[in-house]
């Protein structure tokens, strides 16, 4: 008996919990012990991977963005909004294609097809709208556009050469378009809005007559010397960008005349009928500079 309490008194230290993990041993079945794995430093107990996944889901999240810190529709769409007004110049170029119908000069009747083509460097004045209202990064402004031609002339296509058939004449028009802009961030304080802008133009073309090429242009069967206007509309397309600040903003735009129609008071030597419009065409490239009112 006394034997045996030794004995017990000798393994009581090995029966320990601890002592039986540190020999790979479950305590809880002696008979069927078990090699143990010690726990790894990335083991995780289920309760403590649910709190960890929380805790990265709001991670990723984060708080909540400020406008004003992203790439889109950041401190450009501070910058804008309200009037602006715009002043500048234009580079304006349009064809007009004709059709008529003309007595011969001893019977019957002949047929031309005219082409003129004007170039004018213009004045040009605008008031703009920004941010009449936004959907998702995009502003939606409306912009209305005056121009006054202040130089140019008259060539025509169809004679050889391209001979000129008018040193000037009296130009103005005007562009409603509502533009749809998408704002972005340069740095601080300065931002680009790329836009495109579909819009109404109307142009009313003066020639004055004068200045006549002498190749054709100068014979009396086309051009006589005498002043005459062609009115044109239609659609254009106008892409471009806009660089803003707290007070200015410039603008670069290029237009293209995609449809349309017109009329003249041009009357041909010997016409039968009327001048018929085959359709305008026109490519402007436009500049201005504006300040916030």
């Amino acid at each position: 008996m006394n034997k045996s309490i030794c004995l017990l008194l000798l393994l009581a230290p090995c029966l320990d919990p601890a002592c039986l993990h540190a020999q790979g041993i479950h305590p809880k079945n002696s008979f069927c012990a078990q090699p143990i794995v010690s726990p790894s430093p990335y083991t995780q107990t289920k309760e403590s991977s649910v709190l960890d996944l929380i805790g990265l889901e709001k991670a990723l999240k984060g708080p909540p963005q400020d406008l004003s810190s992203m790439g889109i529709a950041g401190q450009s769409k501070r910058l804008r909004g309200g009037f602006v007004f715009s002043a500048g110049i234009g580079l304006l170029g349009y064809t007009t294609n004709w059709y008529y119908r003309a007595l011969g000069y001893y019977s019957g009747y002949y047929y031309y097809y005219p082409v003129h083509v004007f170039s004018r460097l213009a004045f040009v004045a605008a008031i703009e709208q920004q941010s009449l209202f936004t959907l998702g990064p995009l502003d939606f402004d409306l912009r209305l556009d005056l121009d006054y031609g202040i130089s140019g002339g008259t060539k025509e296509d169809w004679l050889p050469f391209g001979e000129q058939i008018s040193s000037g004449g009296m130009t103005a028009g005007f562009t409603l378009s509502p533009r749809f802009c998408l704002p972005l961030e340069l740095s601080n304080g300065v931002g680009c809005t790329p836009f495109i802008s579909p819009g109404l133009h109307y142009q009313r073309l003066g020639s004055n007559g004068k200045d006549i090429g002498r190749q054709l242009g100068n014979m009396s069967d086309y051009y006589d010397g005498s002043e005459w206007n062609e009115n044109i509309g239609g659609l254009v397309i106008g892409v471009g960008s806009m660089i803003e600040t707290e007070r200015m903003v410039i603008t670069p735009e290029l237009r293209f005349f995609v449809a349309g129609g017109g009329g003249t008071d041009w009357s041909p030597s010997r016409l039968r009928g009327e001048v018929s419009n085959e359709g305008p065409g026109g490519l402007l490239l436009l500049l201005t500079v504006g300040w916030r009112l």
